[in-house]
């Protein structure tokens, strides 16, 4: 009887282990399609920086091109930058908390 309860036992063990190695992978996956956002938005505010406010930009909104001004593109674009670093630190926080289980 004591063997039953055993193997019991080890089957929730397995499958609680299953579970958080799956959501360890997700967590994963959400990490590196940030840190990928992180580096395009980088990129991409470092092209921006180098423009003069008088220069014409351009956003495309659907199948349109909307004018912006460079300032305002510079603050978006910051503000995007600032968010999805913050995005992966939390993931970060939260891959480590489960590390530790």
């Amino acid at each position: 009887m004591s063997a039953e309860i055993y193997q019991s036992q080890m089957e929730d063990e397995v499958k609680v282990l299953n579970n958080l190695q799956k959501d360890m992978k997700k967590l994963m996956e959400s990490r590196q399609k940030l840190l990928e956002q992180e580096n395009e938005t980088a990129l991409v505010k470092r092209e921006i920086d180098l423009l003069e406010n008088e220069t014409k930009v351009y956003k495309l909104m659907g199948p349109c091109l909307i004018r912006q001004d460079v300032s305002e593109v510079k603050t978006n674009i910051g503000k995007r930058l600032e968010y999805i670093t913050n995005e992966a630190k939390k993931v970060e926080i939260i891959l480590k908390d489960n590390e530790s289980k």
